[in-house]
């Protein structure tokens, strides 16, 4: 749902662009009032953003265990072995933040999207409760976060200071802004 406002559009249609505007308005039968939605409006816009984080840190994670696994191939025994433990801390970090089952407890990930389909079904106010674990949520957003800030700005270059040493190609990684512009593609 779009808050009230205007809104400038584009429709491309093969090589031909079409722009205008469009006005949304309040539903005159809406039963909840404006700040009601605008909370959950930005409920919904922050649980979305933390979805879009954890797709980018887990396939970021997935893509540099992929290319770990590549390089062991390449490597000598000390250095197939740094990158085999490498790996594993990689898979434990993403397996603390995402289910890998229906048997298994719910993680961040699914934290999240469970919170996200209960306030987009409901049309008003999130509760006081979902409101403070959503805060909750955040509070293990930047937890996450700062690990896997800490794999990206030490562990990484790390290892790849290590690769460089055997003269083989480095791990890459797509900085976010990289990869919302691919998943756009």
């Amino acid at each position: 749902m779009l808050p009230e406002g205007t809104y400038k559009v584009k429709l491309i249609k093969g090589k031909e662009a079409y722009e205008g505007k469009i006005e949304v308005k309040d539903y005159p039968l809406q039963k909840y009032s404006k700040e009601e939605r605008r909370i959950r409006h930005e409920a919904i816009m922050k649980l979305y953003r933390m979805q879009e984080r954890l797709a980018y840190i887990v396939d970021t994670i997935n893509e540099l265990v992929k290319q770990s696994e590549e390089k062991e191939k390449k490597s000598g025994k000390k250095l197939k072995k740094e990158l085999a433990a490498f790996s594993k801390g990689l898979k434990d970090f993403r397996d603390q933040l995402i289910s890998g089952g229906m048997l298994q407890a719910d993680r961040l990930r699914e934290k999240v999207i469970g919170l996200y389909g209960s306030i987009l079904s409901y049309g008003g106010k999130p509760t006081d409760a979902q409101l403070r674990y959503l805060g909750w949520l955040e509070e293990q957003m930047k937890e996450e976060g700062g690990k896997f800030n800490n794999i990206i700005d030490r562990k990484v270059p790390r290892m790849n200071s290590k690769l460089r040493k055997k003269r083989i190609k480095p791990l890459h990684i797509l900085s976010f802004k990289e990869y919302k512009k691919k998943e756009k593609k």
